[in-house]
């Protein structure tokens, strides 16, 4: 068994966080993951009218006492989950930055990845692509499983160039082959209305247009390039649309897909207004992992408590019972972002 992605200190560290889907997700096996399916479990679901031929130890003994009526429990049944992790083995992944190259990270990651699936009973599988797929490891809840990932990993090498020109076809393969729900994300530049149609129309469930005035994908690989590369990511780093316009963009296009805020988001009042525009959900990283980095857990705890509160004074001051309704409550643009919304491409 390779022990080159193997680092039991680092992998104690994770081993009993959990990857719970937030989806509800279909399976074989017992599991830690909701499922549309009705079964037995700890947590109470809700009752029906018994029916002949149901399992009499579902029958609601105490409502039959009191009422003389019968009717079953239901529980949240739970089941697996089949993930996939797919390492991009192109040729850019052979770039290093202090003695570690961008594939050794993305396979210290798989690896730490695969261990927790397996950890919680879930199978896992392994895809390693560039431009075609190179090999590929079926999903497999197996105690083997993970020696099997670990030597796949060992023997991959950079090469080859990704090939992004089939994306959309790709896209509506998976939203037609997947079970679940896909979700469609930029890095930083934003999405148009253009775009997120194609999107739309492929099936996506949501869209995160992860807009400029966040992280700075483009300025982090200037800093890492050098030459005539860095000046050319320099001069390209404020490139993109606007979280707040593209988030304004794709509501007025009457999308079947879900908006997803994210980008620049900062505080409970930004989230409030990325819903007010349209958002079905907001998403921020860099304010909370600044909170944890500087003041532990108890500080991203503290965090995120405070961007709970500032949405609840919004709803309150717009009016609103709930974030939902913020998107029907009256609103007025200024400054630069109504020159963005006036200037919305078809």
């Amino acid at each position: 068994m390779s022990q080159r992605y193997f680092d039991p200190q680092g992998l104690a560290r994770i081993g009993h966080m959990e990857l719970v889907a937030r989806q509800v997700v279909e399976g074989f096996l017992t599991g830690r993951h909701r499922s549309p399916y009705h079964g037995f479990s700890v947590e109470y679901l809700d009752h029906r009218a018994y029916t002949p031929g149901d399992d009499l130890r579902s029958l609601d003994w105490k409502i039959l006492a009191r009422s003389n009526k019968y009717y079953s429990k239901l529980f949240q049944d739970e089941t697996n989950l089949r993930a996939h992790i797919l390492l991009d083995c192109s040729r850019s992944m052979a770039f290093q930055s202090e003695g570690l190259s961008k594939l050794a990270y993305g396979s210290y990651l798989a690896a730490a990845l695969t261990y927790l699936l397996l950890h919680q009973n879930d199978a896992v599988g392994l895809v390693l692509f560039d431009r075609d797929i190179r090999q590929q490891l079926p999903p497999r809840a197996r105690p083997t499983q993970f020696r099997r990932v670990l030597d796949l990993l060992e023997h991959a090498q950079p090469g080859g160039d990704t090939d992004f020109r089939s994306a959309l076809a790709t896209i509506a393969r998976l939203t037609s082959e997947l079970p679940c729900p896909v979700l469609v994300k930029e890095t930083g530049c934003g999405i148009a209305p253009a775009v997120a149609r194609k999107l739309d129309g492929a099936g996506v469930a949501a869209i995160d247009v992860s807009g400029a005035g966040g992280t700075s994908w483009i300025a982090i690989e200037a800093q890492r390039a050098k030459g005539a590369q860095a000046e050319r990511g320099n001069l390209f780093r404020e490139w993109g649309i606007p979280t707040a316009a593209a988030v304004g963009w794709l509501a007025q296009a009457e999308l079947r897909a879900e908006i997803v805020a994210s980008g620049g988001i900062r505080s409970g009042l930004d989230a409030a207004r990325s819903l007010a525009l349209g958002a079905k959900v907001v998403g921020l990283a860099q304010p909370a992992l600044a909170a944890a980095s500087r003041d532990g857990t108890p500080g991203a705890i503290d965090f995120l408590r405070n961007i709970i509160d500032s949405l609840r004074t919004a709803c309150m001051l717009a009016g609103a019972d709930k974030v939902a309704e913020l998107a029907r409550t009256p609103r007025v643009l200024t400054g630069e972002l109504r020159d963005w919304m006036l200037q919305s491409p078809t």
